[in-house]
């Protein structure tokens, strides 16, 4: 594996700077990393609440089927899986329409405006009364929240160099697992508080306080979410050059701004190296599928709804923290395939590990692992 090499590069617009092995500029500046700081502290949580929230409005419907969704929609046989499988329907159909319109809106306002888009979907998942409605719901919810993760490192690429950018993506990333973790906590507080309440069931409280919380964090988004460095309200003038500067020397190409959109698309298309990765992430996330799956499956293992939720929060929220450090780690050594290598054999002993064993709790925990 290669290993971080720094040498000089003179810029004929600025100071000498370091580059590394893959091109990447060394920061050495003291201002330059107050910058990224303040960069971290005003992007970072904004995107991480919003993709929090993202995965807490499409997970729900695995705690809403232990509230019996399936009894008050009348659903039956694999009706509850094609509700599941029906939000990635229009999440991938959107994918590549919505990364060519990313470059073209201004992000603040696109990135808010879909999470209000999804927000009232959500909250309207709680006014369904048959499974017809249920399946419409979702399939227009990932219409709406497949804009966020391309469009969100789009955001962040434009703000970071390519040394800064990869851990700031598996940070964002580990709001997927503490929001999937987190939704069995919410769903269990409103289950024990809102069940019946108003003559309403939890499950429809659920998902009209999922929707009314991500409505307001896309409120507030709009407001803190920058667009360009030479318009980001929190940035002064000094910032704002700075942040010019040093983007302007990471980029190794100027002529890839002039590509048109069709012409990308063409050449993603063409490249080998893409369709490669595609199955290297799909066979990444097809195991994931269980999300929908593990309160129901943990209730099979003689534990009571309650109990059933509680228990499938502590390996996502561990989850969570694992990849907080992995993305710390691999961000400070510059290093990518150990860590990856390392992540994804943990998960396959522990997947195997739970398939391997009918002891309750070693299930659970090796579920944890994976």
């Amino acid at each position: 594996m290669a290993q971080e090499q720094e040498k000089p590069n003179h810029c004929p617009d600025g100071p000498t700077v370091h580059v590394d092995y893959a091109g990447a500029q060394a920061k050495t500046d003291p201002e330059e990393i107050r910058l990224v700081r303040k960069l971290d502290m005003c992007i970072m949580p904004a995107l991480w609440v919003m993709y929090f929230f993202h995965n807490v409005d499409r997970s729900s419907l695995a705690q809403a089927r232990l509230n019996h969704l399936e009894r008050d929609l009348d659903m039956h046989g694999t009706e509850f899986n094609t509700a599941v499988a029906i939000l990635l329907v229009g999440y991938i159909l959107m994918q590549v329409p919505t990364n060519m319109l990313i470059t073209r809106v201004q992000p603040s306002a696109y990135l808010a405006g879909v999470m209000l888009l999804w927000s009232v979907l959500s909250a309207c998942t709680g006014l369904v009364h048959s499974y017809g409605a249920l399946v419409a719901c979702r399939f227009f919810l990932g219409i709406c929240e497949a804009p966020f993760w391309p469009g969100a490192t789009y955001l962040l690429a434009q703000f970071y160099t390519r040394k800064e950018l990869a851990s700031r993506i598996a940070i964002l990333f580990s709001a997927t697992l503490a929001g999937i973790g987190f939704v069995n906590l919410i769903a269990v507080g409103i289950f024990k508080d809102l069940d019946g309440k108003r003559g309403i069931e939890g499950w429809r409280w659920l998902y009209f306080i999922d929707g009314a919380a991500s409505g307001f964090v896309a409120l507030c988004a709009y407001w803190i979410l920058p667009d360009t460095h030479e318009t980001t309200w929190w940035l002064n003038d000094r910032e704002r050059r700075l942040e010019g500067d040093r983007m302007r020397r990471d980029r190794l190409d100027e002529a890839r701004d002039t590509v048109s959109v069709w012409i990308a698309v063409r050449q993603a298309v063409s490249d080998k190296r893409m369709w490669l990765f595609c199955i290297l992430g799909n066979i990444s996330n097809a195991p994931m599928a269980f999300n929908y799956f593990l309160p129901t499956v943990i209730t099979a293992l003689g534990f009571s709804d309650t109990k059933a939720m509680l228990l499938a929060c502590p390996p996502y929220i561990c989850a969570a923290f694992a990849g907080i450090l992995t993305a710390w780690s691999s961000g400070r050594f510059h290093e990518r395939t150990w860590h990856i290598t390392g992540c994804l054999s943990v998960a396959g002993i522990g997947f195997v590990a739970a398939a391997a064993t009918l002891n309750p709790a070693g299930r659970r925990d090796a579920v944890a692992k994976s």
